[in-house]
């Protein structure tokens, strides 16, 4: 797989060019700093919150059935948030965005900041981030307000104002920007993810149909799209897939 991405890379260079790089990142990376997934064995959606399983809580039924409750959950996720700290995979994805600077850009799943902590600054939150707060009615985005209370509203209209995450029955955000990079990258790379979700496991396809050297790194291999694989922890296998970009460069 290394020899895959060093000839890409090259290939690139040779033709007067940096490699435009494309990272979609899943739980798993963030896994490794301690925050729980939403799936799998050990994954919040197998617990109880609240006696109630947590899909069904962050859940847009239950947005406009109990919005206090919703509330509720994600504040104390922002607080398992800002428990944990950037590992070594988003150490090494910033540091490869400083060395390729505009021909790098980080799409995430994850609704943590831990990229933009460990220095990435091109980032894309397509599931949303608990950085922000969303009023329901005027959609207008604000910084999370020090005191987030269950029941707050929104200054510009007295909306109801929630987490600006997508919940389980909603539709990703930045879909159409998300497309374009696909479209324009030379390497694709997909860390942390099973990539078998919609609408993410059509994106290795999409960025292989225009072109892009298709790369999965995860734990486990999956079906899909890629034309290569590295297996093994992230804060291991990305330093590794960074360093090698780097000597190729």
């Amino acid at each position: 797989m290394l020899e895959e991405v060093t000839s890409r890379v090259k290939l690139c260079v040779d033709a007067g060019k940096r490699p435009r790089i494309l990272v979609l990142t899943g739980s798993g990376i963030s896994a490794e700093s301690g925050i729980k997934t939403f799936r799998g064995t050990d994954s919040l959606s197998q617990t109880d919150w609240d006696g109630q399983q947590v899909g069904k809580v962050a859940s847009i039924t239950a947005m406009d059935t109990d919005p206090a409750m919703v509330n509720r959950f994600f504040a104390g996720r922002r607080e398992d948030m800002y428990r944990s700290e950037p590992n070594a995979a988003h150490e090494a994805l910033a540091d490869l965005e400083e060395i390729l600077d505009e021909h790098m850009f980080v799409v995430t799943q994850n609704v943590d900041s831990l990229h933009e902590l460990a220095g990435s600054d091109r980032v894309c939150h397509m599931h949303g981030d608990l950085d922000t707060v969303r009023c329901r009615m005027c959609a207008t985005v604000f910084q999370w307000p020090a005191e987030f209370v269950p029941d707050l509203t929104c200054d510009r209209c007295g909306g109801g104002i929630r987490p600006n995450v997508v919940l389980f029955g909603e539709v990703p955000m930045h879909l159409e920007a998300i497309s374009h990079l696909l479209t324009k990258c030379d390497i694709f790379v997909a860390i942390g993810t099973s990539g078998l979700v919609y609408p993410a496991s059509e994106f290795s396809e999409v960025a292989a149909t225009h072109g892009a050297l298709t790369v999965h790194i995860n734990m486990i291999k999956t079906p899909g799209h890629f034309a290569c694989s590295l297996l093994g922890p992230a804060t291991i296998t990305v330093p590794a897939f960074v360093d090698v970009v780097r000597a190729a460069l």
